[in-house]
């Protein structure tokens, strides 16, 4: 079983077997190796715990271990290394030791379900996707975040083909380039976990909007996404925000230089 995960997702690397549709590889893609090294780590505990500095070896394993773990800025999996580190080197040698190493082997499995419903709450993401796409006329844009826009296809299935006005966030400055009138933005809150790589195109972005033309009309924000609609300001109004220049929208001058005039500037000064 473990043979078959590891082709599958290793080659193909699909999140689902109705087409193709790749995944970014991260470390949870690991997990399918935890069964093979738990059957070799079961056939090699007898020998290798008869050895008289057994707790010494594993007392270093675990160490690095925890080491790795801060080091990823992770001080979660960082104690509760250090707490099972600290179990089985000192405790294993009672009688209810094993039921309880047991015990908390399975306890962080069980919490991870919850973590990641709550999380990820994926039903509640694309039943929100569904709906936003489908609610946009096909001329506004809308951007949203990469590995969204990669499974387009299986979010939106129910359409008979992707939507052309789908973006994905890396490519916001391609989008502007447009001009567009009014767009739309979708962010899955969920980048923040799996694909945190993708906070420095937000970031971008988000610098970019606050010297632009558009203006937020319309915002909707939970735990787990978060919405925003754009349109574009009226020459009349960004007018007056350049002769205001320390108004509450201002503008990048360098960006409009056909509205400058020498007033605005002496204003600036």
């Amino acid at each position: 079983m473990t043979a078959l995960c590891l082709i599958l997702g290793y080659c193909f690397m699909s999140s689902t077997f109705e087409l193709y549709n790749p995944i970014f590889l991260n470390q949870e893609h690991l997990i399918s190796l935890i069964g093979s090294f738990s059957v070799l780590a079961a056939m090699g505990a007898k020998e290798w715990r008869n050895k008289p500095n057994w707790k010494s070896i594993s007392a270093v394993i675990v160490a690095l271990g925890i080491s790795v773990a801060f080091l990823l800025e992770d001080p979660k999996m960082g104690a509760y290394l250090t707490g099972m580190g600290l179990l089985y080197v000192f405790v294993s040698d009672y009688k209810l030791f094993k039921p309880v190493f047991v015990l908390l082997l399975i306890l962080p499995v069980v919490a991870s379900f919850y973590f990641q419903i709550q999380t990820k709450n994926y039903p509640h993401f694309k039943k929100h996707f569904n709906e936003y796409v489908l609610s946009t006329e096909s001329q506004v844009p809308i951007l949203t975040n990469n590995f969204v826009f990669l499974s387009r296809e299986v979010l939106l299935s129910e359409l008979p083909s992707p939507p052309e006005n789908l973006f994905q966030v890396e490519d916001w400055n391609k989008t502007m380039d447009q001009n567009p009138d009014m767009f739309k933005i979708f962010i899955y809150k969920y980048y923040r976990h799996a694909y945190p790589d993708e906070q420095e195109f937000i970031s971008s972005f988000d610098l970019w909007l606050s010297t632009s033309p558009y203006k937020t009309v319309e915002e909707f924000e939970d735990d787990w996404i978060h919405t925003k609609t754009f349109r574009k300001i009226p020459k009349e109004e960004l007018f007056q925000s350049l002769l205001s220049p320390c108004g509450k929208d201002p503008v990048d001058i360098e960006t409009y230089p056909e509205f400058i005039s020498g007033g605005s500037i002496a204003a600036c000064q």
